[in-house]
């Protein structure tokens, strides 16, 4: 978010490193740059490196560099965004429930919207907090690994 901020004050020079840091960065991902390794259904590279992290690093530099953003969001359009849609219609999170909190913290939902998300998708969120019972108890579902605690 300060690249943003300081755009005006920096030099080209600054604003390519910049770039070329980015671009290294993102090279050390699992994912690799270009980020072409990994599934687009599970892991790490089919959420926060690619949507997360190389889309929003490439919009920031997308006047200097498009190439990174063009990669990633044509990665997740392409890849990412068709297979959540068909899943999240079954109105739960396909990674298990100790991924979606996590996950959910920074995967762009805006309901209501025309953006490309399923709408089953704006139940997900609050799929987990309706399989809690009273204030520790948790009904498990898919890929978990935070162990519930009993009272």
């Amino acid at each position: 978010m300060f690249y943003d901020w300081l755009y005006p004050l920096l030099t080209r020079d600054e604003k390519q490193a910049f770039v070329a840091e980015l671009v290294r960065l993102a090279k050390t991902q699992e994912c690799g740059y270009p980020p072409t390794r990994q599934g687009s259904v599970t892991g790490h590279s089919s959420e926060a490196m690619i949507m997360r992290d190389m889309i929003s690093a490439g919009i920031a530099i997308y006047d200097e560099f498009p190439e990174m953003y063009k990669l990633a969001a044509g990665r997740f359009f392409r890849e990412h965004l068709p297979v959540r849609n068909w899943l999240y219609n079954g109105h739960a999170y396909h990674q298990g429930d100790s991924y979606g909190t996590h996950r959910y913290s920074w995967t762009p939902i805006r309901c209501g919207y025309s953006t490309g998300w399923a709408r089953a998708m704006c139940t997900i969120p609050s799929s987990g907090s309706s399989r809690t019972c009273g204030s520790t108890r948790r009904g498990r579902t898919g890929n978990g690994f935070v162990r519930a605690t009993h009272s």
